[in-house]
């Protein structure tokens, strides 16, 4: 039988670790204890595609379990928190001292880091069905409760009642910025907060091996930026939007009759959304350390630290083993991998060109209620940033962290990827920015200068003045 192949999700990486996120989903049955075992997934033109018939047999055999055993999704989430916390503090220790190792420790560092990430990728894949179950429940037990109610009451509802409780770690960055921002000059401890917070530097859209964590110079710029703003006027302001989120969310709750179970199921999403911020966090905060591990056999085998993440695992293997170098170059002009049971392809590729349309309306879903008109700033990586001005409309392929002090003075947030539970829709909550998200075109439809009007009432962005 023919594979239909679904899209998935666009990132646009290196082989080394397009290849460990992909090839973890082996790992389902020993990570989520299921019998279903994926066996295909390629990427192709910076695109990740499931087989639709295993994408379908992975929910039903989920949604089998979780019936089956009604603690599950709370037992796969406290899985994430542990291993994701146990992963960082692995990539730390078997990352430092590496050059008194010799080459069968270091082969052995690198083995189990790699185990240890590919087993980790199984929540970036699985808990997309995870989070489709839940919303799906949730939104049968909404309107089975409230028959009244039209399709946007119940989204409201919806989004009031998953509202993330956790905070972001890039809120509590923000925060802490904030306050020490506002302290005399001589009493900033920015030491501090950079060895805390400093491996957000290294999030990404797409995890990679070359993106730098953040200095105390960075850490040093962004403070003075922040102490020219009125940190502590700030501050207030974000507390001010963090108590109305928790005051709609309690009234809510005592103005309507929902059931526990409801309670329940909607808190468990609100984790579940948290989550997915949270596991990429240890997966990059890892890599931060696991970097180490890659730089010193690259350096001693005299091969350059940019080439080597243009390798598979088992090329590093064999490098380390025979001394073999693959011929990897090609693969910086674009590549494939399919992954087939144990089957693995790898083949150069040039990615298809992008296809601008003359649209002037953009759609996608809504992530944070409200409404804005400004300036398009497209924001493709940290160089970007600067452009961005109080009363822009920030729109990029998805937020990251380093995108703190443009996401603090956009007036609206537009991305191309992402749902209810995507970065930038927390991020959006957090700071009471009308977002939307999952519009697949914004960044090629839009251009900077253009002028729009961002409705996120009905997932509208609407070009009012065209720069071209």
């Amino acid at each position: 039988m023919e594979i239909q192949w679904k899209p998935i999700i666009e990132r646009d990486s290196e082989p080394l670790i397009i290849f460990q996120i992909a090839n973890g989903r082996k790992f389902y049955p020993e990570i989520l204890e299921l019998k279903f075992k994926p066996q295909r997934i390629k990427y192709e033109n910076k695109m990740y595609y499931f087989d639709l018939n295993e994408m379908i047999e992975e929910y039903k055999s989920i949604k089998q379990k979780y019936e089956s055993t009604p603690d599950y999704f709370d037992i796969i989430k406290s899985k994430i928190i542990k291993m994701g916390v146990e992963f960082v503090k692995l990539s730390k220790d078997i990352g430092s001292n590496l050059e008194n190792k010799d080459n069968n420790a270091l082969l052995e560092a690198f083995l189990v880091y790699d185990e240890y990430l590919q087993k980790y990728a199984v929540f970036a894949w699985a808990t997309q069905s995870i989070e489709k179950i839940l919303t799906e429940r949730i939104k049968e037990e909404l309107k089975n409760s409230f028959p009244e109610k039209t399709d946007e009451e119940l989204d409201r509802l919806f989004s009031i009642l998953t509202l993330s409780i956790k905070e972001s770690t890039v809120m509590q960055e923000y925060k802490t910025l904030l306050k020490i921002a506002a302290e005399p000059e001589e009493k900033r401890d920015i030491e501090k907060i950079c060895e805390k917070f400093f491996w957000l530097g290294a999030i990404s859209v797409g995890w990679t091996y070359t993106k730098e964590p953040y200095d105390i110079n960075h850490y040093k710029i962004v403070i003075s930026d922040l102490a020219k703003l009125n940190p502590i006027e700030k501050l207030s302001e974000v507390l001010q939007k963090d108590n109305e989120r928790q005051k709609e969310y309690s009234e809510l709750i005592k103005e309507i009759k929902i059931s526990e179970q409801l309670i329940k199921d909607t808190k468990l999403l609100s984790e579940y959304i948290s989550l997915r911020t949270e596991r990429g966090e240890y997966i990059t905060h890892s890599m931060v350390y696991a970097k180490e591990i890659l730089k010193e056999i690259s350096k001693r085998f005299k091969i350059k630290f940019e080439d080597i993440i243009y390798f598979l695992p088992s090329e590093i293997i064999e490098l380390i083993q025979e001394g073999h170098v693959p011929n990897f170059q090609p693969r910086k002009n674009g590549f494939n991998i399919l992954i087939d049971g144990e089957k693995v392809n790898i083949t150069p590729s040039l990615t298809k060109q992008n296809i601008y349309t003359k649209e002037r309306v953009v759609k996608g879903n809504i992530a944070c209620r409200g409404r804005a008109e400004g300036l398009v700033r497209i924001i493709v990586d940290l160089k970007d940033i600067s452009k961005v001005q109080s009363g822009d409309v920030l729109v990029t392929k998805m937020t990251s962290p380093d995108m703190i002090m443009a996401i603090h003075k956009a007036a609206a947030i537009v991305t191309d990827e992402g749902g209810i539970s995507c970065h930038a829709a927390i991020i959006s909550r957090e700071f009471g920015v009308p977002c939307i998200v999952g519009t697949r075109n914004a960044t090629h439809v839009l251009k900077d200068g253009d002028f729009v009007k961002v409705n996120a009432e009905n997932g509208s962005v609407t070009i009012i003045e065209s720069k071209s």
